[in-house]
């Protein structure tokens, strides 16, 4: 059984569906929204991973939380990452995806990243988890078996920045 924490539009639940159209998908958000795809094996939930879900200890093999970087205060990334823990088989895996919209080194930070970066640690929340989500897993008792880092082109650059 696959969870989907965060499916926003469902795009990564349909990917995976045809993908894998043998497993079973269950998607979880605070929004409640039903987005337009529907599969007889792909279920949709309102859920909370700050609050607690209703499943019970080790009911995933597999479960995926992408985008949160803005949605989670640093106490509520512990609290989310304790949750899944609790909720993967001890086998399980789960796939975290965030990105960082700023470069790392604060000389190279625009205006407009500076308001951004004050403005997320100002209400709590860390705009650098890319490199402290390792940390916060750890201490939630999992353990990391890859960690992949990515550069991206974003914007009207000409150059590359590193995030």
């Amino acid at each position: 059984m696959v969870l989907d924490i965060g499916y926003g539009s469902g795009s990564w639940l349909m990917e995976m569906n045809k993908e894998f159209p043998d497993a079973k998908y269950v998607g979880v958000d605070i929004s409640g929204a039903i987005p337009d795809y529907r599969a007889s094996n792909v279920t949709y939930e309102f859920g909370n991973i700050v609050k607690g879900l209703k499943y019970p200890d080790q009911s995933f093999d597999f479960i995926n939380m992408r985008h949160l970087i803005y949605a989670l205060s640093v106490d509520e990334w512990h609290i989310a990452l304790k949750e899944i823990r609790r909720l993967l088989k001890p086998e399980g895996c789960a796939q975290l995806t965030e990105s960082q919209h700023m470069p790392r080194n604060p000389e190279d930070r625009s205006d407009y990243d500076k308001a951004l970066f004050d403005s997320a640690t100002e209400i709590g929340q860390d705009p650098m988890i890319i490199h402290n989500l390792s940390k916060y897993a750890n201490s939630s008792g999992m353990r990391i078996i890859h960690r992949d880092q990515r550069h991206l082109f974003f914007g009207m650059y000409s150059t590359i920045h590193y995030l």
